[in-house]
C-alpha cells in the first residue's frame, strides 16, 4: 500500500536510526507541527483511505475487563510490567476514558513512535499488554514456582499490614486468596477469541510503518497532549495530513531506549504542543 500520492516512502536503514536516533530528516523531525505514528503494516490501508479516528476499535472495553478481573480476583499483579501494570491504569482507565472508544496516539519524536511499528508492539500497546497478561496467567497455570512466589507475597504483604494495625475492611481486602487452578483454567479458556485476537497481530506482522502527520491548530479542539503517552486523538485527522511515510522491516528490532532521557523529554519549542497547553488541554 502506497502512502498519499506526493507523499515520499521511505525504507529504514537500522544502523542510521540507532546512529541518528531519527527516521526522517530535519525539515520533518524539526517541524513543531509533525508528530509521529507508530504501526503494523496490516494497519495502512484503513489509514491511507480513512485517516486517524478513534472510531475504529480493536480491543472492546468489556473484553480487556473481564481480564483484569482475574488478576483482580487473584490479588496477582503479573509477572511482565508490561502486562496488568500497563493494562489495568492506562489501557482500561485511561484509554478508553469510560466509553467504548480508545483514543489514537500520536509522538512527538519519530524514534518513539518507531516501537510501535515493530512485531513485538504489533496491534498497539493495549495489543502487546494483552499478550503478556495472557502468558502470565498461562504461566502461572503450569509453573508451581510462579504460585508459590505469588502466594508468599500475599502472606508477607499482610503480615506488614497486619503489624501496621491496619482497619478491618484493609486487611479482609488483602487477606491470602486460594487460586483454584480448576477456576483459573476456566477463565483463561474463556478468553480464547481474545487470545486469537492479539497474537493474529504479531503472526501477520509483515513490516510496520511509521507516518509523519502534520497537525493544524484547528485539531487542537480533539488532541491533549499527555506527558506520559504523547499526544492524544479523541477524533479524525485525514490522511491528506500525512506527509512522510517510513516502512519498518519485520526484523528490526530498536535496540536503544525510545522513552528515557532526552528523548522522553524532547518537546518541540512553538507548534501543536505548545498551543495545546496554552489551551489548558494538558494531562
Amino acid at each position: 500500500m502506497s502512502a498519499q500520492p506526493g507523499v515520499p516512502e521511505e525504507f529504514v536503514v537500522p544502523e542510521r536510526v540507532r546512529a541518528t536516533r531519527r527516521l526522517f530528516d530535519s525539515s520533518i523531525e524539526d517541524d513543531p507541527w509533525i508528530v509521529f505514528h507508530g504501526t503494523a503494516g496490516h494497519n495502512e490501508r484503513s489509514i491511507e483511505e480513512h485517516g486517524f479516528s478513534d472510531r475504529f476499535r480493536q480491543l472492546y472495553l468489556n473484553e480487556i475487563r473481564q481480564l483484569v478481573a482475574v488478576f483482580d480476583a487473584m490479588d496477582w499483579g503479573g509477572l511482565q510490567f508490561d502486562s496488568l501494570a500497563i493494562l489495568k491504569p492506562f489501557s482500561l482507565q485511561h484509554d478508553f476514558a469510560g466509553t467504548q472508544g480508545s483514543a489514537i496516539f500520536f509522538s512527538t519524536t519519530s524514534l518513539w513512535a518507531i516501537c510501535y511499528a515493530t512485531r513485538r508492539m504489533s496491534g498497539g500497546e493495549k495489543y502487546h499488554a494483552v499478550r503478556c497478561a495472557l502468558d502470565d496467567l498461562d504461566a502461572y497455570l503450569v509453573d508451581a514456582e510462579v504460585r508459590e512466589e505469588h502466594h508468599s507475597h500475599m502472606q508477607a504483604k499482610f503480615a506488614y499490614l497486619t503489624q501496621g494495625n491496619a482497619d478491618r475492611d484493609t486487611l479482609e481486602r488483602n487477606r491470602p486468596r486460594h487460586v483454584d487452578l480448576e477456576w483459573l483454567a476456566g477463565q483463561v479458556a474463556g478468553l480464547q477469541e481474545l487470545r486469537r485476537m492479539v497474537f493474529a497481530a504479531t503472526s501477520m506482522h509483515t513490516h510496520g510503518v511509521v507516518y509523519a502527520v502534520r497537525i493544524e491548530p484547528a485539531d487542537a479542539e480533539h488532541l491533549l497532549w499527555n506527558h506520559h503517552m504523547g499526544i492524544e486523538l479523541r477524533g479524525e485527522i485525514p490522511s491528506g495530513r500525512i506527509v512522510r511515510k517510513a516502512r519498518i522491516d519485520a526484523s528490526f528490532e530498536l535496540g536503544v531506549p525510545y522513552r528515557t532521557g532526552e528523548d522522553a523529554l524532547c518537546v518541540k519549542q512553538g507548534g501543536i504542543v505548545d498551543l495545546l497547553a496554552r489551551c489548558g488541554r494538558v494531562v
